[in-house]
């Protein structure tokens, strides 16, 4: 008995030897292909040349066959892998076999961040297809997809998963699977997205965004107060509740039929904006006070200071010394205006020019009050119109130049004068010395 049941348990050993032994080595984690298996790195080879060359078919066995055995072989395997689903589910004319092909390759999207990470990327190529695929048929599945990437990669989300995360959450709204906050909240959030993006293609977003929005949601001013203004007065020392009051003012007055008053121009607005200003100061929100402010200069400029010392960017600092330096021409404070757009134009040289169009137009606005050391000679008085010519140049403002050439000095009065080619300092706040030349 013994000797029997030593004997079975020999025979099971060995059996079970013999089949691993006739098995291929399962779970290859990388490494070298060279030191890779013969079928493996086969199968590897096969797999990476048909999807290259499109013959889809014959790439297939090979894909399968690797997905089975060594699934975190290679992330080349996932590439190439993807690439045959996608070409297999194009030429499927039967619409089982397309979806079947459209489904392996989005799974092969999570097959390959399990293994190989990246997900914000790799769900960022996912949603390429996931429209074309999803939509009318995992709508749902579409949703928590573009909710997950616009997670992940915040700011660097695509422009057209924003849009189109946004039109399927009107959609539901409108089957009433998302509430007016819910939907609200998302625009708010899908929209400081666009905002932080340029080009045209984000342009076209943000009108993507209002216009699902709107197709929902009347967004309009009494809206606001209805819906919004109680839930703040309920907590008005919440940011957040703060920062949604204020943006659907904005978008309300975005709205506002010709005619309406805006609710931008309500007194709650500028409240609300100079709360959260005090709460959590940035240059965006002291920009905005700066526009509210365009009736109120000094507030303006005040503003606009503390603006341009919370700019984290040379080229927000720009701007900001520009505006800055426009005001103050406003105010008839000429020098202190030069002075700023200088500034702006040492911190960006692409808005230079508009610096130095100001500076020119501020010079010629002196032709009065700024007539050199003496000025009972005519080349003295008209010396300012040379130093707004020499500006005008800088700018690159060839109308501004010859405007300011009509009121050179005449070649007679340089001629009596003998002033020709003479230094002379134009005086005044200006304090430029130029060339005398005539006309």
């Amino acid at each position: 008995m013994k000797r029997s049941l030593f004997l079975f348990v020999f025979m099971a050993l060995f059996v079970s030897l013999t089949n691993a032994q006739a098995q291929p080595t399962k779970g290859i984690k990388g490494g070298n292909p060279n030191d890779w298996p013969s079928d493996v790195r086969e199968k590897f080879i096969v797999l990476g040349d048909n999807a290259s060359q499109k013959n889809y078919e014959t790439a297939l066995p090979a894909l399968e066959w690797l997905l089975a055995n060594h699934p975190q072989l290679h992330k080349n395997v996932y590439i190439k892998g993807i690439q045959v689903y996608h070409g297999l589910a194009k030429k499927a004319t039967d619409k089982a076999n397309k979806v079947k092909y459209q489904d392996k390759a989005m799974d092969l999207y999570d097959q390959r961040i399990k293994y190989f990470g990246n997900e914000a990327k790799v769900l960022s190529y996912k949603a390429y297809y996931a429209p074309y695929y999803w939509t009318g048929r995992r709508t749902e599945d579409l949703y928590k997809l573009y909710a997950k990437i616009v997670k992940l990669n915040g700011n660097k989300t695509e422009a057209n998963v924003v849009s189109h995360y946004m039109g399927i959450a009107a959609a539901k709204k409108k089957a009433n699977q998302l509430t007016e906050d819910e939907v609200l909240n998302l625009h708010e959030e899908l929209t400081k997205i666009a905002e932080a993006n340029s080009g045209a293609k984000w342009d076209k977003a943000k009108q993507t965004l209002n216009a699902h929005l709107a197709s929902v949601i009347t967004m309009n001013c009494d809206f606001v107060y209805k819906f919004y203004v109680p839930k703040y007065k309920a907590d008005p020392e919440n940011v957040k509740m703060i920062e949604q009051v204020l943006a659907r003012m904005i978008q309300a007055s975005k709205n506002a039929k010709e005619g309406e008053e805006r609710c931008t121009k309500k007194p709650l607005f500028l409240e609300l904006a100079e709360k959260l200003f005090k709460k959590k100061p940035t240059y965006g929100r002291a920009m905005n006070l700066v526009n509210a402010y365009r009736d109120d200069k000094q507030k303006a400029k005040g503003y606009l200071e503390k603006a341009i010392e919370l700019a984290d960017t040379d080229q927000k600092k720009a701007d900001g010394y520009l505006q800055l330096a426009g005001m103050q021409r406003g105010m008839g404070a000429y020098g202190a205006a030069r002075k700023n757009a200088y500034t702006a134009a040492k911190l960006n040289p692409s808005i230079a020019g508009k610096a130095y169009n100001m500076v020119a137009y501020m010079y010629m606005a002196s032709g009065k009050s700024c007539n050199g050391t003496n000025p009972k000679n005519p080349c003295h008085a008209k010396a300012v119109y040379i130093a707004a010519y020499n500006m005008f140049q800088k700018a690159g403002n060839s109308g501004g130049m010859a405007k300011a050439r009509q009121y050179f000095p005449t070649k007679e009065e340089v001629f009596t004068h003998s002033m020709s080619g003479k230094a002379v300092n134009v005086g005044c706040w200006i304090g430029e010395t130029v060339t005398i030349v005539g006309q």
